[in-house]
């Protein structure tokens, strides 16, 4: 028989586990400082539990079904701290999670109904442009994180692609599209915060963050405000290029209809509008 939702939200409980939340986020919204941030001052140790495929994760290797489960259990059991568990997932992280879980308990109705105290955080980027060129070249270089005192040379060979920014751009609007359907959908009050507004001041969002856990309003209060979460700013240490590359997107996004799109552009343009407009992803 299938364990019961309250069941295995009470066996948490029972466990120690008081409180739980889930960080949603995107691509290079800066999730990862915000998890570091946290995980720092004693607020769990969020991090990408949950990514799949499971058999190549490190926190979560269990092959089958059942085994999954009793990993995922002691996962979560395992990866507390001061009473809290947190984690940080992309849309299709929780989606993969959701279809596990609900073949399995019974009565199961999202990670709410069997976390413990469970909020969502929603971390997002006001600018989806930057945070899409800033995918690009992660993806380019494969260097998605530098600490503080690492030196970083891959981002020199960088090679401006309209649509590789294009494409990224859309994917990260489907992204954040996506979670505030989830939301909204199962009537979900999500924490958001912007990463621009975090990374002026950490100091609010922290508060905010401990209010919506249910923490003492001081509780967070011993990371020092300028903590970077022991990660340096990639975009700081290629200045010159992340601006070159964004206004020369800019350039070519506003000239789009113009009558040299395809020798500005390349054949790239003809591909791209026979995907999207000939409705070539039939083919």
């Amino acid at each position: 028989m299938a364990i019961r939702a309250d069941d295995f939200r009470s066996g948490f409980q029972n466990g120690g586990i008081h409180r739980t939340f889930t960080i949603a986020f995107s691509p290079r919204c800066g999730s990862t400082l915000l998890s570091n941030i946290l995980t720092a001052g004693g607020a769990g140790k969020p991090t990408e539990y949950f990514q799949y495929p499971y058999h190549a994760n490190e926190y979560f290797q269990e092959k089958t079904e059942e085994g999954m489960l009793r990993s995922f259990e002691s996962l979560v059991r395992e990866h507390c701290a001061n009473h809290i568990f947190g984690s940080k997932m992309a849309h299709d992280h929780r989606a993969h999670l959701d279809g596990l879980l609900a073949r399995q308990i019974a009565g199961y109705e999202g990670l709410d109904s069997i976390f413990p105290g469970h909020r969502w955080i929603f971390m997002k980027r006001k600018d989806l442009l930057r945070q899409a060129i800033s995918l690009c070249i992660a993806e380019q270089t494969g260097v998605w994180h530098l600490e503080q005192n690492q030196i970083n040379s891959a981002a020199a060979g960088i090679e401006y692609d309209f649509f590789s920014i294009l494409s990224r751009l859309m994917i990260l609007s489907a992204n954040n599209l996506n979670w505030e359907l989830y939301f909204e959908k199962n009537a979900l009050l999500p924490l958001t915060l912007f990463y621009e507004d975090f990374l002026a001041d950490k100091k609010p969002a922290l508060k905010l963050i401990a209010a919506h856990l249910g923490l003492g309003s001081d509780s967070l209060t011993n990371v020092p405000p300028d903590t970077k979460g022991g990660l340096a700013k990639i975009s700081d240490r290629y200045k010159d290029l992340y601006e070159c590359l964004r206004e020369r997107f800019i350039d070519d996004f506003l000239r789009i209809g113009q009558t040299d799109d395809r020798e500005r552009l390349g054949p790239g343009f003809d591909r791209w509008n026979a995907f999207f407009f000939q409705r070539l992803w039939r083919v």
